[in-house]
This record gives C-alpha cells, structure tokens and sequence, in this order.
C-alpha cells in the first residue's frame, strides 16, 4: 500500500509539473525571447548545473572542511546585495503594498488604523503583515525617531526573508543531500536574477518566503531527534515558523499539510500524531491572537459585514482568464445580506463551471498555468513601478514599461524553466533512499502538487507562487543530485 501511494504521488508530480513547463514558461517564454533563445540557454544552464555537481562531489572532502566559512560569506555577501538596490530602486508603495506599509506607519503616528480601516475590514488576511511591520516600526521609531527610513527598514526585512531561505535551502541540502549538494544550492541560488531585486518588493509574498523553509529544516531536526523533550519543542519551533508564515500568507500552510502527509503515507504514525498536535496548538494558539487583536481595532459586526468571503477569489479565478477583475468585487459588495451575497458568490461560481464545462475549464488551467508559473520576474514590477522616485538604468531592465523588460522576462524565464526541469529529473532518483531522503521528497512533491491545486482554484497571478520560490529552489537541488545519465538511459532503453 505505502509503495502504490508513493507511486501514486510521483505520477501526480509528474503529471502537474509537465503541464506546468508546457503550459506555462514554454509557453510564455519563447514568446519573448524565441525558441532558440530558450531552449539554447536552458540547455547550458541544465549542462553547467549538473557539472558543477559533478565538480563539487568530486571535491567534496576539501569542501567539507571549509563549508563554515564559505556559507557565511555567501550569505553576508547575499544579504548586501539584496539591499544595494533599494536606494536606486526607491518608490512610494500603492495599492495592497501600501495598506500594509503606509498603514503600519499610519497606525504608529496616529495611534489606531482610521485612514486604512475600509482596507482592513475588507481584507483582513493582510492584517498578519501589517501587525509585524507595527512592531518592527515600533521599534525603530523607539531608536531613530522621526528619522526613520521606513522603506529602508522594510527592504532590510525583505532581505532577512530571502536570507532565511537561502540558509534554510542550504542546510537541508546539506544534511539530507550531502555537502556538495549544498554548494549546488549555494551556487544555483547565487545564480538566480530575480532574487537580487525581491527585497524592495517587500509585501507578503516576500516577507513569507523564509517559513515554508525554515519549517522543513526544523521538522528534519525534529523528526531525528532521539530526546522527547527536545523533539516536541523543535515540531513547536516549525509550527512557530510555518504559522507566522501563515499569518502573512496564508498558502504556507501548504507545506504543514505536505509534510503530516508524508510522515502519514510512510506509515509513521506515532510521529504524526506528535507532528499534528504541535501545529494544531501553535496554529490555533497564533490565529486566536491575531484575531483577537484585529477585533479590538475593528467592530466585529461591521467586519462581519464587510470581509471579503473566500469564495470570492475563488468566483473571480473562474472568469475569463482567472485575472483581477473589479466587476466581481462590485458583485461581492453589492450586498448588504452576507447570507444572500454568500449564496449569490456560490450560485455565480457554479454558473461558471456550468457554462465553460469540462473543455473550458481545462482551457482555464492553461490559461492560469501561463499566467501563475509562467512568469519568471515573480511580476515584482507590480510594486517597484509605483510612483518611482527617480528612474534609472535598473528601471529600464525590470519594470514592465522598461527599454528591455522582455530581455529580463525572457532570462528570468529561461531560469525558472531550468528549475522546473530540475524539479522533474528528481523523479530518477533511485529506489534504495534513505527514510529521511524519501520522506521530504515526498513533501516537496506534494507540496507542489498542493500549490498548483490551490493556484488553480484562486485568482491567477503571476506573484502568487513566489513565496514558495524557495520550494522551487530546494527541490530543483535535489533533482539535479538525483539525476543519473547512465540510469535514466538505461531505463529508456529498457522501456523500448
């Protein structure tokens, strides 16, 4: 049974990530740059990567002894030049972005939340965000005063976010996969263009990419601890990571849900039961608060009244190509009976499916496919062409209206196809795995299984996936440490 689940599992992987790479970057792609200037680049780039592995096992042992401190300087060195940008990159938060930021600051200097309280009350999910920039304002404010560089501090916290990913890739590569594994890692995020300009879009989808993680790298450390104590106080720690995570953006969850299916599909039950009950406590422990904090700014009835109902996105992502679509928010808040507009959303999203019927909602996976995974850029120019302060060269490259914006689309692209071809040739790994091996790769593939499931059902974005960019990164790792040329060929060979 446990054989045929797993089987069952990869063959859904695979199935998702083909439609993915068909339906999404060699579609978008190739319509920027050619088919030559895709498939050139992402040849070389497969080629380099899996070289360099080979270069990094082959020197493994001198590698070892240094790792320390190479790992330190990486993510130093990393950290700066996520920041380095700010300055010239410069802009004045609009929209979603600036409910968050201009309101953490707004909450500070006036003491409550009046100037953004419509924004709140329609979408609380971002209120998890606009809590924690509070309280690192606060403190700021504590030590600068009036001197306070908002954004500034904002950026360095987008940084500290994609820096905890780093590590955390890293070190599970390293502990699972072996030292060389984590230099691959090191040196394929090192590789990776749109990471060095994430920091200044510092909204939920950036601010939440440390925790998905973190919470693999602390379960890994719970999960093989032989002391009690310390097991349950590290599946706490990973609970913490993934529920702040949640707070923030809530699609984090995803990897809680991956990892208690693998412990579950492994058989593993005694250690699911421990796994199940932390979260459970930590996750309800961490939404009660911020829920209760939420209603003492905000009378409960009005935000009964006016909070947008998830079946929202869910109706907006069946119309046309699943895009923003203002219509739909008008719909949803034409009512003044939340029972009757519940029912309307639910009746309206049915009529949907109806109308498009299995040929058109196939159609509308495509279509979301394209515009959720096929995006390299992670579509961070939705923020950092907002009121920009001065523009520059930088601007010219990676915002939408830039000089040469499709060259960038089309080089981000070209590397996010590199790690989804990676993520497949995971699947070559062979069948003698090591329990721990096995069961995150599980997670990871279930995690993306999850992702897309999810992505299919919401609003189509091109930003929505980015926080699980690190996923993307771990698991391309472990694919190109599994991929065998000798063992892959002799399969095909054996199949014709």
């Amino acid at each position: 049974m446990k054989k045929i689940l797993k089987g069952t599992v990869v063959a859904i992987y695979v199935y998702v990530l083909l439609f993915v790479i068909i339906n999404g970057t060699l579609r978008t792609v190739p319509d920027a740059v050619g088919t030559i200037l895709t498939i050139v680049p992402v040849g070389w780039g497969l080629a380099f990567m899996l070289w360099a592995k080979k270069k990094f096992a082959q020197n493994e042992e001198k590698l070892e002894k240094n790792f320390d401190y190479v790992f330190l300087i990486y993510l130093t060195v990393m950290f700066i030049l996520q920041i380095i940008p700010a300055g010239v990159l410069k802009y004045t938060p609009m929209w979603d972005l600036d409910a968050v930021f201009g309101g953490a600051i707004s909450w500070l200097n006036n003491g409550d939340l009046h100037e953004y309280s419509d924004y709140f009350l329609w979408f609380p999910n971002n209120f998890g965000l606009l809590t924690i920039y509070r309280c690192i304002f606060t403190a700021a404010h504590a030590i600068w005063g009036e001197n306070t560089n908002y954004y500034l501090i904002a950026t360095i916290m987008g940084s500290i976010s994609l820096t905890v990913m780093r590590f955390s890739v890293v070190k599970i590569c390293r502990k699972i996969l072996g030292t060389s594994a984590a230099y691959t890692a090191m040196l394929l995020m090192a590789l990776c263009p749109v990471l060095y300009f994430m920091s200044e879009a510092f909204y939920t989808d950036v601010l939440s990419m440390w925790a998905a993680p973190l919470a693999i790298l602390l379960f890994i450390y719970a999960r093989e601890s032989e002391n009690r104590l310390k097991k349950v106080l590290l599946y706490y720690a990973a609970a913490v990571s993934a529920a702040l995570g949640a707070e923030i953006k809530f699609t984090v969850l995803i990897i809680v849900i991956a990892l208690g299916l693998s412990l579950l599909i492994r058989g593993e039950f005694k250690e699911l039961g421990i796994f199940a009950v932390t979260q459970l406590a930590i996750f309800v422990a961490v939404f009660a608060g911020f829920n209760a904090l939420y209603y003492a700014n905000f009378d409960k009835a009005q935000a009964s009244q006016m909070n947008t109902p998830v079946t929202h996105w869910i109706m907006m992502g069946a119309c046309k190509d699943g895009r923003y679509n203002g219509a739909d928010y008008n719909f949803t808040r034409s009512f003044s009976d939340t029972e009757e507009r519940d029912r309307e959303i639910k009746k309206e999203l049915i009529k949907r499916y109806n109308e498009m019927g299995l040929g058109g909602a196939h159609r509308l996976r495509r279509e979301k496919t394209a515009i959720d995974f096929g995006d390299g850029t992670l579509a961070i120019s939705d923020f950092l062409d907002d009121n920009i302060e001065k523009r520059s060269a930088i601007h010219e490259v990676i915002t939408y209206d830039g000089k040469y914006y499709k060259k960038w689309f089309g080089a981000c692209g070209v590397y996010l196809l590199i790690l989804l071809i990676s993520m497949l040739s995971a699947t070559t790994a062979g069948e003698n795995l090591s329990p721990e091996r096995e069961r995150i790769g599980l997670a990871l593939n279930m995690c993306f299984i999850g992702l897309w499931i999810f992505l299919m059902m919401w609003e189509a974005s091109g930003r929505y996936f980015s926080n699980y960019y690190g996923i993307l990164l771990l698991s391309a790792v472990w694919g190109i440490d599994s991929f065998d040329a000798s063992r892959f060929v002799g399969r095909i060979k054996g199949e014709i």
